[in-house]
């Protein structure tokens, strides 16, 4: 019996560890080269965006885009960022990836350190509503058309506004690994 237990503990903490799913790793094509990834980021601004909102929304994409590409590229991706849907051009193992900022809250990092100094179940839930806020969705598509659509992610932490970005990129890279390999699956 306790063997049995060692074995189901072991599986679990693989399962765990790994995501209980697919690796982010890219394929591997048979000529050796990579499958590209071009990035179209719709920052959500309009004209009656403030401008210190606008400034908050510019610097998370702009960290958003680097962070995604480091994730892309470690992964064996070639990511690159375009700023028009025009630059994307259809071909073989090349995916368009179009994300949209939705909303995008900062919110207040001195409530959040206030909750972690108040503590227990009151101080949690100050720092809890203190907390960054990002939602975004994200469409991926080649010239076969839309293989994932209309997924909404938001990410939180009781960290700075890059914990927020980090969770919801790490849903958009998990996502599209996850349908790229599933077209490449022997």
């Amino acid at each position: 019996m306790r063997s049995m237990s060692m074995v189901l503990g072991a599986v679990l903490l693989v399962a765990f560890v790994t995501g209980c799913g697919p690796g982010l790793k890219a394929p591997q094509l048979a000529d050796g080269g990579k499958i590209q990834v071009l990035a179209l980021v719709d920052r959500g601004l309009t004209d009656t965006t403030a401008e210190d909102q606008a400034k908050s929304v510019n610097q998370v994409t702009d960290w958003m885009e680097a962070d995604l590409s480091k994730m892309f590229t470690k992964n064996g991706y070639d990511f690159q960022k375009i700023a028009t849907a025009d630059e994307y051009a259809d071909a073989a193992n090349r995916f368009l990836l179009k994300i949209k900022v939705l909303s995008y809250n900062p919110g207040n990092k001195g409530a959040r350190v206030a909750g972690a100094l108040v503590g227990g179940w009151s101080g949690a839930a100050m720092a809890q509503a203190a907390e960054a806020r990002l939602a975004a969705s994200y469409e991926l598509s080649n010239a076969d058309g839309a293989l994932v659509t209309g997924n909404m992610n938001e990410g939180s932490g009781t960290g700075d506004w890059n914990v927020a970005v980090r969770k919801v990129n790490s849903l958009i890279i998990k996502g599209v690994a996850k349908k790229i390999q599933g077209l490449y699956a022997k």
